[in-house]
This record gives C-alpha cells, sequence and structure tokens, in this order.
C-alpha cells in the first residue's frame, strides 16, 4: 500500500495499491519521419506567420495555436479539495517541496538509511525509522510497503529515485543482493546494465526534481512521467512528460515523435487526461560518455511544452483573447485617446480664437 499524507499534520493514509506501475513503455517502429528540430522550426514559422497574419487583419485570435510548441508556460495548478470544500493551495504555499526536502536531507544525512537492491528490474527497498517515513512520505519518494513491524517502515524506489537520493542529495547508502556497499560508479553501471534509457531516464528526472516538481511514473498516461506541482494527494499532476534523447551516443534509442502519428497520439492522450505534453529533449556533446555518471554535467535538457488547437471549441464561441493582444489594444485605445484629445484641444483653441476675433469687431 502507498503512504502519502492528508491535510492537517501529514498524517499517512492510504492508496491504491498498483497507482504508479515503473516500467517504461517501447516505442513501436513506424516506417516514415519528420525530424523533431525540423518540426520545431516549421512550426515555429507557421505560428509566427500567422501571429503577423493576425495583427495585420481581424482574423480569429485562436487561429495562430494551430499547433504551439513554447517552452514551460505558467500554467495553473488544478489543486484537490478538502471536505471543507477549500482547495489545498494555502497549505502547499505554507510547506513548500524545496523545504520539505531540504528537511529530508537533513534528517537523512544524520543517520545515512540503507537501501537494499530488490532485483533485476533496478528497484530499491529502503528501511526507515517512523519519524522519517512521515518526512519521506511529504516528500513524495518510493512507495510505502506494508510490514508487520513498526520500529521499521520500508519503501519501494525507482531506479531514478534511488541515485538521485545517492547522487544528488548524497543522503542514503545503497547496497547489493549480497550485503555490499555500492559506489556511485558501480550503482550507474548496474542500473545502465537493467536499462539503457536510464542516463536520459535519470537526466530527466533530476531536472525536474531539482527545480522542485515532484515526478512519477507516467505509464499508465502513455508517458514515461508525470510532473505534479506538489504531493499528489493535493494537486493533479499538470504535465505528462515525454523523453527524447537526441545524439549519436544514444544510438538507436533516438527516434521517439518523429513521425506526426506518434507526436498526435501523444498529444490526445495527454489532452484526454488534462494534462500538458511536455517534451524534455536530451542531447550532449560528441566526446560524452554515458558510462560514467560524469556525463550527467555534458547532457543538456531542452524543455518544450506542445498543445493541439482544437476547431471545435473557436467555432462558435468566443476565445479570450491572449495577453500580448490584450496589451496591444490597450495600446491602440491609448493611441487614439491621446490623438482625440489633441484634435479637441485643437478645435476648442480654433472656436475660442474665431469668438475673439468676432468680439473684437463688432466693438469696432
Amino acid at each position: 500500500m502507498t503512504g502519502l499524507f492528508e491535510l492537517g499534520p501529514f498524517r499517512p493514509i492510504e492508496a491504491k495499491r498498483g497507482s504508479y506501475p515503473h516500467e517504461e513503455p517501447k516505442a513501436q517502429p513506424t516506417s516514415a519521419f519528420i525530424p523533431l528540430p525540423l518540426l520545431s522550426l516549421e512550426l515555429t514559422a507557421l505560428t509566427s506567420a500567422a501571429a503577423a497574419a493576425a495583427a495585420a487583419s481581424p482574423l480569429p485570435r485562436r487561429l495562430t495555436r494551430l499547433l504551439f510548441v513554447d517552452p514551460i508556460p505558467p500554467s495553473g495548478p488544478r489543486w484537490k479539495k478538502g471536505k471543507d470544500g477549500k482547495d489545498f493551495g494555502s497549505l502547499a504555499a505554507a510547506h513548500p517541496m524545496s523545504t520539505i526536502v531540504s528537511e529530508l536531507k537533513a534528517s537523512f544525512i544524520s543517520s545515512t538509511p540503507v537501501a537494499i537492491l530488490s532485483g533485476p528490474g533496478g528497484s530499491a527497498v529502503l528501511g526507515v525509522q517512523p519519524e522519517q517515513a512521515v518526512i519521506l512520505n511529504r516528500a513524495a519518494f518510493g512507495h510505502a510497503i506494508e510490514n508487520a513491524t513498526a520500529q521499521k517502515h520500508w519503501f519501494q524506489l525507482s531506479p531514478e529515485e534511488v541515485f538521485y537520493l545517492c547522487h544528488a542529495l548524497n543522503c542514503i547508502r545503497v547496497d547489493s543482493l549480497d550485503n555490499k556497499q555500492m559506489s556511485e560508479i558501480e550503482l550507474w553501471d548496474y542500473f545502465r546494465s537493467g536499462s539503457e534509457s536510464f542516463p536520459e531516464m535519470y537526466k530527466a528526472y533530476a531536472h525536474l526534481r531539482l527545480k522542485n516538481w515532484v515526478v512519477r511514473s507516467g505509464l499508465q498516461y502513455g508517458a514515461d512521467f508525470v510532473a505534479y506541482r506538489h504531493h499528489p494527494v493535493l494537486v493533479h499532476s499538470e504535465f505528462a512528460v515525454v523523453v527524447v534523447p537526441e545524439g549519436a551516443e544514444f544510438g538507436n534509442r533516438c527516434g521517439r515523435l518523429e513521425v506526426w502519428s506518434d507526436l498526435l497520439c501523444a498529444l490526445r492522450a495527454s489532452g484526454s487526461v488534462a494534462k500538458t505534453l511536455l517534451v524534455l529533449t536530451i542531447s550532449g556533446s560528441s566526446k560524452c560518455e554515458l558510462s560514467s555518471p560524469d556525463c550527467l554535467e555534458q547532457l543538456v535538457v531542452l524543455e518544450r511544452t506542445i498543445t493541439r488547437w482544437i476547431p471545435q471549441q473557436c467555432r462558435e464561441q468566443r476565445c479570450e483573447p491572449s495577453r500580448d493582444e490584450v496589451n496591444r489594444e490597450e495600446l491602440i485605445i491609448e493611441k487614439e485617446s491621446v490623438l482625440f484629445n489633441h484634435w479637441v484641444v485643437i478645435l476648442g483653441f480654433t472656436v475660442l480664437s474665431s469668438l475673439l476675433v468676432y468680439r473684437l469687431k463688432f466693438r469696432q
């Protein structure tokens, strides 16, 4: 059973088993392809041309959103509601994820919990004290395992979570199946032997985690990960994350989302569950060697969100204007107002001058 926390003193509650599977979907082979960088350039040119045309003529405002590619936009979170009908946004603001992770690191460094690799899949089991289980629960790492003993709590961690706690936070120790402590290089080789895509998957996971996003497996949504603004108990996930490696060092793993059918399937799947498709492109230099965790410093992550324009939503409904369009309209109104005031002043001065001349002539 998975341990989570509820409103109030963050007490653990139960969730359904198997909510977050750890297997990764396999990419299906396709025939024709369109390179993603070329696709992005074409789409950027398309949206730029549409925006220029929309500014020149009164076309529908959302015509430019045929297919929009951009870095992560400030999308609004969908907070869950408590029994009193209030959302959990204020609770999350009072307990930011960065503070919770810092408390977790401080607590674990003092005792250094041990995670034991549990099998060829790459997952591990971490045993912690009851007070540490509460903060591990709040930080949204792993899934609690039911056990009869109350002296120690056990959590199942994914390979990315294990390496993040060991490498990035440096707050746990990892032992092999024969109870031998493993170094970071040995752990890296172990996870790579279990999954060739581990380097790019971990880089994407760590990239989002370092930005204080909670990252979970996205297999049930047709993606690699899903990203939450805070703990999954408090808020719904906002992004369905697909990791796209680029470069010769990744071998035949390159080629995801290179055909329109794959891209549209990912868009429809993410849109049907009210999530934005976030594509993380992982690329590295020609000298990048994936055989060592040192390559993580050389890997670069490019963020793109992709949304689909749905004409049915704008055909007979008035769409809300964007912020740029509102600013542009306000600027036009302001210029027209200044011009109007200018002509009013000129007209008033002309009328007064005419009256003054008329009075002078009448006195004479």
